[in-house]
């Protein structure tokens, strides 16, 4: 992840993961500093070459395990967490 920072790095893929840990699914994106906040990631993460994977916490099915299997199985070396 250290290439993120250079002006002249090469391709990098790997996928970054937003988490969210508000109560409700997606509820960051009534927050307009939030948005904004998110729609930046995506942005830059696309100029450079990587993807962005939203998780939600609250999900019933979301289970401390089930999260790193996820991060791990999907080579998601970069986590921002949203709250």
């Amino acid at each position: 992840m250290s290439a993120l920072g250079r002006r002249n790095a090469e391709h990098v893929s790997a996928p970054i993961g937003i988490v969210s840990i508000w109560p409700e699914k997606n509820a960051w994106k009534v927050n307009e500093g939030l948005d904004r906040f998110h729609r930046g990631l995506v942005e830059r993460a696309t100029q450079m070459g990587c993807a962005i994977e939203d998780f939600w916490l609250g999900d019933p099915e979301m289970t401390p395990r089930r999260m790193e299997n996820i991060l791990e199985t999907r080579g998601i070396e970069a986590v921002i967490v949203l709250s």
